[in-house]
């Protein structure tokens, strides 16, 4: 008989962050930061009806996993070329 594997409450639902100021202590910064990033850098909140903001743990993974990819690829502006090819054109 097989039985059922538990599984924890934050396997099955994501850790949801309520409020710009409980938000900002994860990243040790104040809440105009918060709003300033949602406004300017798309980071995932959004607001309650009581004017809240809301996040998840997963979003805010993914936004800065985003950012960190985004700005690679802005920095070096294009894909590296390995130094050596050696399949590329060489003079024979």
């Amino acid at each position: 008989m097989r039985s059922k594997i538990p599984q924890s409450d934050t396997e099955i639902t994501p850790h949801v962050i309520i409020g710009a100021r409980t938000i900002a202590k994860h990243f040790n910064c104040h809440m105009s930061t918060i709003y300033r990033w949602v406004r300017h850098l798309g980071f995932p909140a959004a607001p309650l009806p009581n004017g809240y903001l809301a996040t998840t743990t997963t979003l805010i993974d993914q936004w800065l996993l985003a950012r960190h990819i985004h700005k690679d690829s802005a920095k070096n502006g294009r894909p590296r070329k390995p130094r050596h090819d050696p399949g590329g054109d060489q003079a024979a």
